[in-house]
């Protein structure tokens, strides 16, 4: 019997845990961009690079927005920085279409 009300005391605490896990997975997904399927080898990423024509340039990333974004706002301009965003249709950077992080982060350079 002793066991039993052991075990039923340990029932909250497992649903706080539950809870509390899956907020931290929430939080990681909206924090981290996908992982890509498969990860090349070194060696075949810089085969790669040497393939890759000049002229092609490398997608932006959110991780390179957010961080010019967050100079701008380190700068007094987090304002402006939001207006930037609602200027893109999204409350947050993690809302916004990744094809829009180009023209996000040249707009947010030019911010003064």
């Amino acid at each position: 019997m002793n066991e039993v009300v052991t075990l039923q005391s340990l029932v909250p605490l497992i649903d706080n845990l539950s809870q509390s896990l899956t907020a931290i997975a929430s939080f990681l997904k909206e924090a981290q961009p996908s992982v890509p399927a498969k990860k090349e080898t070194p060696k075949k990423a810089k085969a790669s690079e040497k393939a890759a024509p000049a002229s092609e340039t490398k997608p932006v990333t959110i991780e390179q927005v957010r961080k010019v974004l967050a100079e701008k706002s380190q700068e007094g301009l987090t304002v402006k920085v939001k207006e930037l965003l609602k200027k893109f249709g999204a409350d947050k950077l993690s809302e916004l279409d990744p094809a829009c992080y180009a023209d996000l982060l040249s707009a947010a350079q030019a911010l003064s």
